[in-house]
């Protein structure tokens, strides 16, 4: 039963780091991004595969751009 209710909380939060994750991407300069069309790759896999793209591109964030964990 408690499935049942943590469920809607993990949906929510999941759906919440995707639009964060898609924002912070498509906010990106087109420097910052080594190929050519690498923000359109990114985009299409946020779109294609949204369970694990966020995560993926968060791991991405951290070794490409050196952001340190809060």
């Amino acid at each position: 039963m408690i499935a049942f209710y943590a469920m809607p909380v993990l949906m929510l939060a999941l759906a919440v780091l995707w639009i964060l994750q898609f924002v912070f991407l498509m906010s990106l300069q087109d420097a910052i991004l080594p190929g050519r069309h690498d923000k359109i790759l990114w985009a299409a896999a946020f779109l294609l595969c949204p369970l694990l793209t966020p995560f993926a591109f968060l791991l991405w964030r951290k070794v490409k751009l050196g952001e340190k964990s809060a």
